[in-house]
């Protein structure tokens, strides 16, 4: 398994730079316009762990022990990435401490005929500070730097829990699989929408005029925008300038806005966003989505509670305790916004509320119900200002 950082820029929004679009073989024009990977992950990793309290005993002071705030989102980080992750559960003296591996620190895996790690190899760190570890079902071996330390594994089991998110012919898959090629898309027919209106902002002129060759080479290296481009033609020929012809660029802009109605359509994540913030979209578009998300987010609770469960399994047996651990969480969408939601539709499709007043109610409903996620996830995509200053765009 191989991390795909290309997945890892979009996330982090460090995409289209020269690495990237080296990887995704892209024009050097192309630029990140269009990119709602970030709200799309950061979203779900708030549905999944929206509510979330751990109870127990021995749970509750491993939970003190670690950053187990920081730790539950960074675990799913990866799951929804990368498409897995594992848990190091570690003993030092009488504490347990759990640590997220990605598929960059796994280096690897073996299962048995059931599904159950036999062998693992990981390390963290960098240079003289790497740890690597070897787990087996017979021993364990750490080495760092030029120390190495091999004991027997006595416990019976590897003390590493493997977490899926989706998964396809046994290989993971991450949330965004699906996103890629067509964010490029889009942001290639932003570049293209660009090159055009720059072309036609900055006209070529041409008629039968003759300049000295050399001349001309000067005159085109110095020039500034808004001076003549001139091109020769024969005898006869008529001095006029470039002008647009056909309708390539709305054409162009109806593909782009085909590519993000399928982004929307695949991913509800950017209907909820959208719907949070105001944007007039059908009643039955909302339920359809918000039924199909909440099916999606419950597949990813399931494995990730199921995980956290074997981990905490793993660390009473570490400390020699027999103790019980419950994982519960809060609805992904609760049962009142369904309710308002529903309320607000039936008004609206009888009649009773034009489709302003409808889109307002139901931007309050998600508002007041997501406002802690609201606040995570509201930023401004200083791409398409700039993209809107430098170009600005033509419908």
């Amino acid at each position: 398994m191989q991390r795909k950082i290309e997945f890892w820029k979009l996330y982090e929004n460090t995409a289209y730079d020269e690495e990237y679009k080296r990887i995704r073989k892209l024009d050097s024009q192309v630029k990140q316009i269009y990119n709602p990977v970030q709200n799309v992950i950061d979203l779900d990793i708030a549905l999944i762990t929206r509510g979330m309290t751990v109870t127990g005993e021995i749970a509750s002071t491993i939970i003190e022990d670690n950053d187990f705030d920081f730790f539950k989102e960074e675990i799913l980080l990866y799951v929804l990435l990368d498409g897995v992750a594992w848990i190091d559960v570690v003993r030092q003296e009488n504490k347990i401490y759990l640590s997220a591996l990605s598929v960059n620190e796994v280096k690897e895996v073996q299962y048995d005929v059931a599904g159950n790690i036999t062998r693992i190899v990981f390390e963290s760190g960098e240079g003289d500070n790497t740890l690597q570890k070897i787990y087996t079902l017979d021993s364990i071996t750490i080495m760092q730097g030029n120390e190495e330390k091999n004991v027997p594994n006595v416990l019976g089991f590897i003390p590493v829990v493997e977490i899926w998110g989706l998964k396809s012919s046994n290989q993971p898959i991450s949330r965004i699989e699906g996103l890629i090629d067509k964010l490029d898309l889009i942001n290639e027919y932003y570049a293209g929408i660009r090159s055009v209106g720059k072309l036609h902002e900055d006209p070529l002129m041409w008629g039968n005029a003759v300049f000295d060759t050399s001349q001309m080479a000067e005159k085109f290296a110095n020039r500034t925008k808004g001076e003549v481009k001139y091109a020769h033609v024969p005898e006869g020929g008529k001095l006029q300038f470039l002008e647009m012809q056909g309708n390539v660029m709305k054409i162009m802009c109806e593909e782009r806005d085909k590519l993000i109605k399928q982004v929307e359509h695949e991913y509800p994540e950017v209907m909820l966003i959208q719907l949070i913030e105001g944007a007039a979209v059908s009643g039955y578009a909302i339920s359809l989505k918000l039924t199909g998300l909440e099916s999606l987010i419950q597949r990813y609770r399931n494995n990730y509670k199921a995980g956290l469960i074997k981990a905490f399994k793993y660390a009473f047996n570490l400390l020699g305790v027999n103790d019980t651990v419950e994982i519960q969480f809060d609805s992904i969408i609760s049962d009142s916004v369904k309710e308002s939601l529903d309320s607000v539709i039936t008004a609206y499709s009888a009649g009773l509320l034009d489709l302003e007043t409808a889109v307002k109610k139901v931007a309050k409903i998600f508002n007041e119900d997501f406002k802690q996620i609201l606040q995570n996830l509201k930023s401004e995509d200083i791409y398409e200002q700039q993209f809107q200053q430098e170009a600005g765009e033509v419908e």
